[in-house]
């Protein structure tokens, strides 16, 4: 399902590729159904914010490269991701973070080179209740790299 949401104020205005029309919400509201609001900073969809992070540090220096540990609340910064769990994986209810740390990777510029997402969640799937572990990680290659566009012809009408 497609889904364009934008934020002006207490106001969220969205629409889903399923009903096709605008929609507009108190940002609560949309936060209720949907785990994070359009204006919400997420590293590997993953709420960012001063509630979400416990602590952060550098934890390693090699040449150009600088690594950061984030230590992540898990009722906070998965809260995105607990909801997408549930509704797309079939779960009976919401899963429940044990641990969340995030591992970013970046060059002393701030260009972005690996994101590493590591957590530990309980599930609920039918009758079984199951500890998961994940560890996924991201590399970025392409950033500062030319960028073609289709140009799009325009027309006008008299």
């Amino acid at each position: 399902m497609q889904h364009q949401s934008f934020v002006k104020g207490d106001k969220v205005v969205y629409r889903n590729s399923a009903n096709g029309g605008l929609n507009v919400s108190e940002k609560s509201s949309y936060k209720e159904v949907y785990g994070i609001a359009p204006d919400d900073v997420t590293l590997g969809g993953y709420i960012m914010n001063d509630d979400s992070i416990k602590f952060a540090e550098k934890t390693e220096t090699d040449g150009d490269l600088l690594t950061y540990r984030f230590v992540l609340d898990g009722a906070l910064a998965g809260n995105n991701a607990v909801r997408q769990m549930k509704e797309f994986g079939g779960l009976k209810d919401y899963q429940t973070f044990n641990s969340l740390m995030l591992y970013s990777t970046v060059k002393t510029d701030w260009t972005p080179v690996r994101l590493t997402v590591e957590g530990n969640y309980d599930i609920s799937i039918a009758v079984l209740g199951l500890t998961v572990r994940t560890n996924s990680r991201r590399s970025f290659r392409t950033f500062k790299a030319a960028l073609k566009f289709r140009q799009r012809k325009s027309s006008t009408q008299n």
